[in-house]
């Protein structure tokens, strides 16, 4: 017999669904750069707060290089377009980290939701499963 609590467990496995489906697929990695800023390879950083880091030394560097040009006197050099593309190539990888982590978030919910099924809507929707499979 289904317990009260599986029409809340369909309800909430179909809203993480719903949001896996929203979520689209994961952001591709298309550099701007060649994939190095600040001697750190783009594809191995894990961690938001080291984007945000190297995102700060870059716009650091960019306003001081104006102020210094501006100070002495000289053309500023044009060094935008590297660090503009170094900025993207940083923003892309937030991206792609914060959706890694949306969807392990919602793959642990859906696995503990599933845990706490019980036996009867497991049965159920083995059957559901199998009637898909056949038609």
């Amino acid at each position: 017999m289904a317990t009260q609590n599986d029409a809340k467990i369909k309800a909430l496995l179909q809203t993480i669904e719903t949001k896996k489906g929203q979520m689209g697929t994961k952001p591709r990695a298309v550099w701007r750069t060649n994939g190095v800023i600040e001697e750190k390879n783009i594809n191995t950083i894990s961690s938001i707060d080291v984007c945000v880091a190297l995102a700060a030394k870059l716009l650091l560097m960019k306003d001081s290089i104006a102020k210094a040009c501006e100070f002495l006197g000289v053309p500023v050099k044009d060094s935008g377009t590297e660090t503009e593309d170094a900025l993207s190539d940083l923003k892309l990888r937030v991206e792609m980290l914060q959706w890694d982590m949306e969807k392990k978030k919602l793959t642990a919910l859906e696995r503990q939701l599933k845990d706490l099924r019980s036996e009867d809507l497991k049965t159920e929707d083995a059957l559901d499963s199998i009637v898909k499979d056949l038609g």
